[in-house]
């Protein structure tokens, strides 16, 4: 339990699949916030509500109602697929969240889609091949790879597929739709995977 009993503001994580489900009070809340890497942040936010003397179920209506946008964390359901989208921002720190948590849900068929962590510097390489590694010990249906860094990736995961640039994935996901699935779409902003929304 975090935070812990007896602390200023205590709840419990519950769930997330996709969304965080949290408990306080002797009662479950679903968020529209995916990841349990959000928990923290919904457990944090809701403590300094309190210590601010909002009303507790006031604060958790907000934070329950909140709908992240601009790529940040975004469900998107189409006519063919679930997806995860969080295109927005990428760091080893919240690539290896993310991958965790998406092996963790519940889906019959999960299918990842990774573009490069942008200014990482001279240990670039080494953290893409990391980040490879933990996606293949994984065992996700398929795995995409896409931009220059994501090669060090692609050649520790076995079995994926590395696309140098987005347009060459594009071309491949137009010929080879993706259906029924559940696809976590992962990059730093400067990739623009959002892009391939259309295409899934």
């Amino acid at each position: 339990m975090y935070p812990a009993p007896g602390d200023f503001f205590t709840c419990s994580f519950v769930d997330a699949s996709p969304f965080v489900v949290f408990e306080t009070g002797g009662k479950n809340h679903t968020t529209q916030l995916i990841g349990r890497y959000n928990y923290n942040n919904i457990a944090g936010a809701l403590a300094i509500g309190k210590y601010f003397k909002v009303p507790m179920e006031k604060a958790i209506e907000a934070v329950c109602k909140y709908i992240p946008s601009n790529n940040r964390s975004q469900v998107k359901e189409t006519e063919r697929n679930t997806l995860i989208l969080d295109a927005y921002n990428a760091n080893p720190g919240s690539m290896k969240a993310s991958v965790e948590n998406f092996s963790g849900m519940k889906a019959d068929r999960k299918i990842v889609i990774l573009g490069d962590m942008l200014e990482l510097g001279p240990g670039s390489s080494a953290e893409h091949a990391t980040i490879g590694q933990l996606v293949y010990d994984q065992g996700f249906n398929a795995v995409f790879f896409c931009g220059k860094e994501m090669r060090s990736a692609a050649q520790k995961c076995i079995g994926s597929m590395y696309f140098e640039k987005k347009e060459e994935l594009a071309d491949y996901l137009k010929a080879n739709p993706i259906n029924n699935s559940t696809v976590l779409i992962k990059a730093s902003r400067g990739i623009g995977l959002e892009t391939l929304v259309e295409l899934l």
